[in-house]
C-alpha cells in the first residue's frame, strides 16, 4: 500500500502542477484574444457605421450643391415636377431614404420626393441647426410623426452659388432599421447584443436583444464613463438594475474629422460564460485528464505492488531461512567449544601445583626486576626529556628557517614595490605638473579668444581638475611608500626575533646533550643488574620445564578450540553473505 501511494503521488502531482500552470497561461491568453477579439468587432461596427453615415453626409452635401437647386437661374428655368423627380431619382438610387423634401427658410415645403411629409419643419431643432450652419447635419434618432417610424434625419443647407445666401434647407430621413440591416450584415454571432445609444444614452438600435428605448447610461456607468472620456473601454460589468453580469465593450463615436459629430456610442456586450466558455472547457479538460491520470496510476501502483513486491518478499523469506539455518550451525559449534574449555580446565589444575613452585623463585626474580625496573624508569625518562628536547631542537630551527625565508621573500617583494611606486609617482608628479601647465596655457588662450572661447575655458578648467586629482593621487602614492618603509621595518624586527629564536635553539641542543649523557650512566646500571638476573633465571628454568608439560596439553584443548573457531568462521561467514543479501535487496 504504501509503494501504491508513493507511485500515485509522484504520477499525480506532477501532471497537477503541469496542467494548472497549462491552464493559467492558456486562461490567460484564451481572455485576451477574447477581450481582443470583442474590442475589434465593437471597432469594426463603429468604423461601418461611421462610414456609412460618412457616406449619407456626402450624399446631402452633393445634392444641396446642385444647380438645381443652389443655382437660382437654373432653379428658375426648372418646374416643381422637374425637381420632385430628381429627388425621386435620388432615393430610388440609393434605397435608404424614404424622403428628400426642400423647404424655404420658414420651414415650409417647396417640393419633395414620394412619401409623406411633415408640412412645417420650422419647429424642428435639426431645422434650425441647417439654418446656421454651412455643412449638413445629423440628428439624433426621433420617431417621424409623418411615417411613426423611428429615424435620423440628415438636413443640408442650400446656399446661393454666388452670394451664400440661404435658399432653402434640404432634408432626407432615413429609418433606422436601414443601419439596423447595415449592424446585422457586420455582427457575426447571435449571442452578441449590440446597442448603439445616442448622446442622452437612449437605446435606438438593438440586435439579439428586446431592450429599447433604455437609458443604458442609468444601467452600465462603463458605457457613460466611456462616452464622456471618449475613449474604448471594455469590462465585465454587474447590470445596476437586473445584478446581469456582461462582457461589454464600448467604442463612442464623438469626435469625428469630416462630419459633424454623431454623439452616439457603440455597444456591444455578451454573457462571459458564453464569451469564456473555451477557457472554462479547458479547465474541464485539466480535471478530467488528471482524474484520469489518477485512477490509471493509481491501477499500475497496485499492480506493480502485486507482481513486483511479492516476490521480492519471498526472497527475503529465503534470505532469513538461510540465516537461522547458519545460526543454528554456530550454535553447536559453540557448545564444541565449551566441551574442550572444560578439558582446557583440568590441564590448567596440574599447572597449579608447577606454578607454586614456581612462584618462590619469581619473587626473587622481581626484587630485582623491580631494580631494573626502576633504572629503566630512569633511563625511560631520561630518554623521553631528551626527545622532547630535540623536538624543541628541530622546530625551533624550521620556525628560524620560515621566519627567514619570509623575511627574504618581504624584502624582495617590498623593494620591487618600493622602486616601482617611486617610478610611478614621479611619473604621476610630473604629469600633473604638465597637465597643469597646459590647463593655465589653454586658459590663457580661451580669455585671448573671447566669446568663442568660453566653451574651451571649461575644458581647460575640467583639465586643472583633473591634474589637481592626479597632484593628489601623488600624494596618496607617497603615504603608500610610508606604509611599505614601515612593512620594511616590521621585517627587520622579524629578522632580529629569528636571531633570537636560533639562540633559544642552540642552547636546547646544549642541554639535550648533557642529559642524553645521563642516559648512558643509567643503562650501565642495567647491565649490572641484568647479570644478577641471569642466576635467578636458571633456577626458573626447571620449573618452568614441568609447565611446558601441562601447558602441552593445553595447547591440544586450544588446537580443537581453534579447529570449532574455523567453523564458527564459515557459519559466520555464511550469515554475512545472507545479511548482505538481504541489505540490497533493502
Amino acid at each position: 500500500m504504501k509503494v501504491a501511494a508513493i507511485a500515485v503521488s509522484l504520477g499525480t502531482i506532477p501532471v497537477i502542477i503541469v496542467g494548472s500552470l497549462s491552464y493559467l497561461s492558456t486562461n490567460e491568453r484564451l481572455h485576451q484574444q477574447v477581450l481582443q477579439s470583442q474590442t475589434e468587432h465593437t471597432v469594426e461596427i463603429a468604423d461601418r457605421l461611421y462610414n456609412f453615415m460618412l457616406e449619407r453626409y456626402g450624399d446631402l452635401w452633393s445634392v444641396s450643391h446642385l444647380p438645381t437647386f443652389s443655382n437660382p437661374r437654373v432653379s428658375q428655368t426648372l418646374s416643381t415636377e422637374e425637381k420632385e423627380n430628381l429627388l425621386n431619382t435620388v432615393v430610388d438610387a440609393y434605397e435608404i431614404y424614404d424622403s428628400l423634401a426642400v423647404f424655404d427658410r420658414n420651414g415650409g415645403v417647396l417640393f419633395r420626393s414620394q412619401g409623406n411629409v411633415t408640412p412645417q419643419q420650422s419647429d424642428r431643432s435639426y431645422f434650425q441647426l441647417a439654418q446656421q450652419s454651412d455643412r449638413p447635419i445629423i440628428s439624433q434618432p426621433e420617431r417621424s410623426p409623418a411615417t411613426e417610424k423611428l429615424s435620423i434625419y440628415i438636413t443640408s443647407p442650400i446656399r446661393d452659388r454666388e452670394t451664400g445666401e440661404l435658399l432653402g434647407i434640404l432634408r432626407a430621413r432615413l429609418p433606422v432599421n436601414v443601419l439596423e440591416n447595415l449592424i446585422q450584415v457586420v455582427n457575426n454571432s447571435d449571442r452578441r447584443h449590440i446597442h448603439i445609444v445616442d448622446r442622452s444614452g437612449r437605446t435606438f438600435i438593438n440586435i439579439n436583444s428586446d431592450v429599447l428605448d433604455e437609458n443604458i447610461f442609468n444601467t452600465f456607468p462603463l458605457v457613460r464613463d466611456a462616452y464622456e472620456t471618449d475613449r474604448l473601454a471594455i469590462d465585465i460589468v454587474e447590470s445596476l438594475e437586473s445584478q446581469e453580469k456582461r462582457l461589454m465593450s464600448v467604442v463612442p463615436l464623438r469626435n469625428a474629422d469630416r462630419i459633424a459629430p454623431l454623439d452616439w456610442s457603440v455597444i456591444v456586450d455578451v454573457d462571459p460564460e458564453i464569451a469564456f466558455a473555451t477557457s472554462n472547457q479547458l479547465l474541464r479538460t485539466i480535471g478530467l485528464g488528471s482524474v484520469a491520470t489518477l485512477a490509471s496510476v493509481a491501477v499500475i501502483a497496485i499492480a506493480v505492488s502485486l507482481f513486483i513486491t511479492e516476490p521480492m518478499v519471498r526472497r527475503i523469506t529465503s534470505v532469513v531461512q538461510t540465516i537461522v539455518s547458519a545460526s543454528s550451525e554456530m550454535a553447536s559449534t559453540v557448545e564444541q567449544q565449551e566441551r574442550t574449555l572444560q578439558q582446557q580446565a583440568a590441564s590448567v589444575n596440574q599447572s597449579t601445583a608447577t606454578a607454586d613452585e614456581l612462584n618462590a623463585s619469581s619473587q626473587r626474580s622481581a626484587e630485582r626486576a623491580q631494580a631494573a625496573e626502576l633504572q629503566a624508569r630512569q633511563v625511560l625518562q631520561l630518554a623521553e626529556e631528551g626527545t622532547v628536547f630535540v623536538e624543541q631542537t628541530l622546530k625551533g630551527t624550521n620556525d628560524v628557517q620560515n621566519k627567514v625565508e619570509t623575511i627574504a621573500e618581504q624584502i624582495s617583494q617590498l623593494s620591487d614595490f618600493t622602486r616601482q611606486i617611486g617610478t610611478i609617482s614621479t611619473l604621476v608628479s610630473d604629469l600633473a605638473n604638465q597637465t597643469n601647465m597646459l590647463a593655465l596655457n589653454a586658459s590663457v588662450e580661451a580669455v585671448r579668444a573671447g566669446e568663442h572661447g568660453k566653451g574651451f575655458a571649461v575644458v581647460a578648467s575640467e583639465i586643472r581638475k583633473l591634474a589637481d586629482q592626479s597632484r593628489s593621487s601623488a600624494q596618496r602614492i607617497d603615504n603608500l611608500v610610508s606604509t611599505i618603509q614601515s612593512a620594511i621595518e616590521t621585517t627587520a624586527t622579524a629578522t632580529e626575533d629569528g636571531t633570537k629564536t636560533l639562540s633559544k635553539t642552540m642552547a636546547i641542543a646544549t642541554s639535550t646533550a648533557e642529559k642524553f649523557v645521563g642516559v648512558k650512566d643509567a643503562i650501565r646500571d642495567i647491565a649490572i643488574g641484568s647479570q644478577q638476573i641471569a642466576a635467578t633465571a636458571n633456577q626458573q628454568a626447571r620449573a618452568i620445564e614441568q609447565l611446558v608439560e601441562a601447558m602441552n596439553a593445553l595447547d591440544r584443548g586450544v588446537g580443537e578450540t581453534a579447529s570449532s573457531i574455523s567453523q564458527t568462521r564459515l557459519g559466520s561467514q555464511d550469515l554475512n553473505q545472507a545479511a548482505l543479501t538481504l541489505q540490497k535487496m533493502v
